[in-house]
């Protein structure tokens, strides 16, 4: 058990913590060199975002308001994120990062 709360895959309730787990999944998917687009990358790289603002904001008493706001915001950009990975813009960054 200690482990498991050294490596952050259980929370301090002692419960499986999803989001440090998908972590690890994508540093295992980088490091064994398996393709990711980067709208994948932008779309985790933002829940991952708003999920440690949310904790942050409900263990410190924040206004449901402001709450609301963020995460209107945030589906905002994730669904900007999707918007860019149309297969034209995909491939305009893949010929762009094509060495010459």
């Amino acid at each position: 058990m200690r482990i498991l709360t050294w490596l952050r895959l259980v929370d301090d309730d002692g419960l499986f913590s999803l989001t440090h787990a998908a972590v690890y999944v994508a540093f295992a998917c980088v490091l064994l060199g398996r393709q990711v687009s980067w709208s994948d990358w932008g779309c985790f790289i933002v829940a991952m975002a708003s999920y440690r603002i949310k904790r942050h904001f409900e263990r410190n008493g924040a206004d449901s308001e402001v709450v609301a706001r963020l995460g209107t915001a945030v589906a905002a950009l994730q669904s900007d994120l999707r918007k860019l990975q149309t297969p034209e813009r995909l491939a305009g960054l893949r010929d762009g990062l094509r060495p010459k």
